[in-house]
Parts: structure tokens; C-alpha cells; sequence
């Protein structure tokens, strides 16, 4: 999914940095080992996550989302945090974000 400001895709280990000073800003300090010590734990058909990267800028937001089934539901997906960079709020990312996951 694009727009003409911005690209939306999976996210990769190059990411890690951007990752994890938005986690920051989620209010869940980290580092980007920490960060990209999980992404390899979450490669599997059951999480996913994506960015939101600005062409020619960087990464201004994430999205994670992980397959959840439970007793009482169906198999559905659960959002396990989002967060777009603070300069970029009201901008329309977020929205993007969760189609992504929806889709």
C-alpha cells in the first residue's frame, strides 16, 4: 500500500533503529538488538509487521499484529502495538496501517 508521501511494507532488519525509537515513544524504551532479536522470533505465519517509511526520510510508524485463536472466538488477528512518529500524528499513517492488517 502507498501513498504519494509515503510506502507501506514489511518491515526488515535495516528497520531495527527506526523501530525501536518509536517504540520509545509508545512509552516502551528499547534497543534496536532487542528489537531486531524479536523481529527473527516473530518470522512466522503468525506475526507480521509493518512500517510506514517516508520516501526519502525514513520509518515514521509501525504496526504489529499476531494471529490469535482462542476458546471463545474464532481465529483472528490482534494488534499487539501501533505507533506513528509524533511529527507525524493526524496524517493519515495509522489508518493506512490498520487497512494493511485488515487486508
Amino acid at each position: 500500500m502507498s501513498n504519494s508521501n509515503y510506502v507501506i511494507r514489511r518491515a526488515i532488519a535495516h528497520d531495527a533503529n527506526a523501530l525501536a525509537k518509536l517504540s520509545h515513544q509508545l512509552g516502551y524504551p528499547t534497543t534496536a538488538n532487542a528489537v531486531l532479536h524479536r523481529l527473527v522470533q516473530m518470522q512466522s505465519a503468525n506475526h507480521v509487521v509493518y512500517v510506514a517509511k517516508i520516501l526519502n526520510f525514513g520509518v515514521v510508524g509501525w504496526i504489529h499484529a499476531h494471529l490469535c485463536l482462542l476458546l471463545q472466538t474464532n481465529l483472528h488477528a490482534e494488534i499487539g502495538g501501533l505507533v506513528v512518529d509524533e511529527k507525524y500524528r493526524e496524517s493519515g499513517i495509522g489508518r493506512q496501517l490498520l487497512l494493511q492488517i485488515e487486508q
